[in-house]
């Protein structure tokens, strides 16, 4: 793969040769005669002008080919041919005239101690050894001027000067090249996907925007581009057994989902501790910690970019156990009726859920997913066995004592590229990064809120065939909001023309929508069909319940989308309205049950939700 040479280190205008052009250019200025110019040797040779009278006239010569010769420039032609140097500033130049074999003329002698009007002198007049006799001129035979020593030839006479023996400097690019594949070899090519995963790689090495401009010449994620050329060229090279992926928004969505695991195996397998505490403490849990998570991964990734992904988990980090502490100090001045039995428990069970989902933030942050899911696995074997024994001890071992162990051993791993190294101050967060990070704490906090009020709409149970088709969605929402991201992002160096660029899009635009359609339809035919089924936690309730999950589904895909391209604050408002009509509706008509409220609004959201997307993604102006 042949890569664009990076740009000069010194600027355009300061470069060796333009620096050597512009001293000759100053050297030419100062040395030019102000008087009119003469003609041509040809021209005064065929007019019958004598080249004595020329010379006392102090006309300036021109070369065979018509370039007048300033003195700066006739010297550069004496040292280029290896000729001495004039012997006094105000010799005279001798050319040969017109129809010349090659050869110098005798000049004549000028008075003593007169000065000649003309340029340095090519040769000493007379040679050195020579009788001082000066012959007549013209000579009596003009067809034989007399002999002389013959001169340089004219080739080495009218040459043009050569640059001044300065040692080439190597070529920026061959050296910056050699750079940029030893940063390539430093970095996870398992590991990479797209540009912001290199640079979140090459940030935690200490490669930020200064260095790459300074070192590389280019922006950061310019060489970032460079950089996963190489890595995707290596992985095509024959020998190695896996080619790059042609869809590697798949691969980003099923690592998301295997991360979004620890935190549900860690829900699983405290399901008998969340059973002796309100249910206030497991909603207030997840609407902070959701909403926390979302914004605190979209400052994260923005510090990542620019002070590497050490800064970015101590960012996350800090930010999550402040959180801790405000829940800390919630309990500690709540009433007993919200949280159950043990205030200690409530605290514990809080501290844990935001730590679990502190963990994937942190994993998404400095793109070790990987790694955290790995290390997430003791959650996913204690989630196992608690629904296969269905107790707190399960062959033996104490799943409710070694869940705190699972959940520290995850959140080491995921913290790890700030454990043990002094971490240098951040700059400051644009105002743009904080706005969009806002946003997305309003739009977490409203898609947590609508998980709890789903689950609160019905008696204890009823709610639970929601979780099916609300899992079902993670993967499913993922991959769609990759998908289009990835559309969009392709076209811009697939098509060829602004229209082709508009065709695409929209084209992308009705695959979206259509992929949205779906839940919409299943949610509302699951809605009708309720109500030819007898009232029940098995009949009614439980497909509105289903019905509930699956329009909720659509409206969290939707939401992400919007934010996906850019509207954080639509998807935003999108996310809060659902949850404000829930709570405001059963005053509004209070002989609604709030199953068939929830149902009803979710399905609203949802309809709105897809005009806007419709509207969106249908905008080229929005790049992700």
């Amino acid at each position: 793969m042949t890569l664009s040479p990076p740009r000069h280190s010194c600027p355009a205008e300061d470069t060796p040769p333009r620096r050597a052009r512009r001293a000759e250019a100053a050297e030419d200025a100062a040395d030019a005669d102000a008087r009119p110019e003469p003609p041509g040797n040809d021209e005064r040779a065929a007019g019958g002008a004598t080249e004595p009278a020329v010379r006392r006239s102090g006309a300036r010569s021109e070369d065979g080919d018509g370039r007048r010769l300033t003195r700066a420039r006739r010297r550069r032609h004496l040292r280029a041919a290896g000729g001495p140097r004039p012997h006094r500033p105000d010799a005279a130049v001798w050319f040969e005239p017109a129809g010349s074999t090659g050869q110098h003329a005798a000049p004549a002698a000028s008075p003593e101690g007169a000065p000649t009007d003309g340029a340095e002198a090519v040769t000493q007049w007379p040679p050195v050894g020579a009788p001082d006799v000066v012959p007549p001129w013209p000579p009596a035979d003009p067809v034989a001027p007399p002999a002389v020593a013959p001169g340089p030839p004219r080739s080495a006479r009218h040459a043009e000067p050569e640059p001044p023996s300065v040692a080439p400097e190597p070529l920026a690019s061959v050296v910056e090249l050699a750079s940029v594949v030893e940063l390539a070899d430093r970095l996870p090519a398992d590991d990479v996907v797209d540009a912001d995963d290199v640079v979140g790689e090459m940030a935690a090495l200490g490669v930020d925007e200064e260095t790459a401009r300074a070192r590389y010449g280019m922006t950061l994620h310019g060489l970032g581009v460079s950089v996963l050329r190489h890595l995707r060229h290596r992985r095509t090279v024959k020998g190695l057994r896996r080619a790059p992926s042609a869809r590697p928004y798949l691969r980003v969505a099923m690592l998301r989902c295997a991360l979004y695991l620890g935190p549900l195996g860690v829900a699983v397998a405290a399901a008998r501790p969340l059973g002796r505490v309100g249910w206030l403490v497991p909603v207030a849990t997840l609407v902070l910690g959701w909403s926390a998570a979302q914004a605190l991964t979209s400052l994260g990734a923005a510090v990542a970019r620019t002070n590497g992904t050490a800064a970015a988990a101590r960012l996350v980090g800090g930010g999550f156990a402040a959180v801790a502490g405000g829940w800390c100090g919630f309990v500690w001045v709540a009433p007993a009726g919200w949280l159950g039995a043990s205030r200690m428990l409530a605290a514990v069970i809080g501290v844990g859920g935001l730590t679990a989902l502190a963990t994937v933030t942190a994993g998404l942050v400095t793109r070790a997913e990987a790694g955290v899911v790995r290390w997430s696995l003791p959650c996913w074997l204690l989630g196992a066995l608690s629904v296969a024994g269905g107790s707190g001890a399960v062959a033996g071992l104490p799943v409710e004592t070694l869940l705190p162990a699972a959940i520290v051993v995850a959140a080491v791993r995921a913290y790890r590229p700030m454990i043990g190294r002094s971490v240098p101050r951040r700059r400051p967060l644009a105002r743009g990064d904080l706005r969009r990070a806002v946003g997305y704490l309003v739009a977490g906090a409203g898609q947590a809120a609508c998980v709890g009020l789903l689950w609160r709409a019905g008696p204890a149970g009823v709610t639970a065939p929601a979780a099916i088709p609300l899992l079902l969605a993670v993967p499913a929402l993922e991959t769609l909001v990759g998908w289009h991201r990835y559309q969009i992002e392709s076209a811009l160096d697939a098509t060829e023309t602004g229209r082709d660029y508009r065709r695409h899009v929209r084209s992308v635009a009705v695959a979206t929508v259509s992929a949205l359609l779906p839940p919409l339809a299943a949610g509302i035919a699951l809605a009708a069909a309720a109500y030819r089924l007898p009232y029940g936690a098995t009949g009614r309730d439980g497909v509105l319940a289903l019905a509930a999950g699956t329009l909720l589904g659509g409206l969290l895909a939707a939401t992400l989308l919007l934010a996906a391209r850019g509207r954080t604050g639509t998807a935003a408002t999108l996310a809060v309205v659902a949850p404000l009509a829930i709570l405001t509706l059963p005053s509004l008509t209070p002989t609604l049950a709030p199953l068939p409220a929830t149902v009803a609004v979710f399905a609203g959201t949802h309809l709105l939700g897809l005009l806007t997307v419709a509207h969106t993604a249908a905008d080229h102006r929005r790049v992700p």
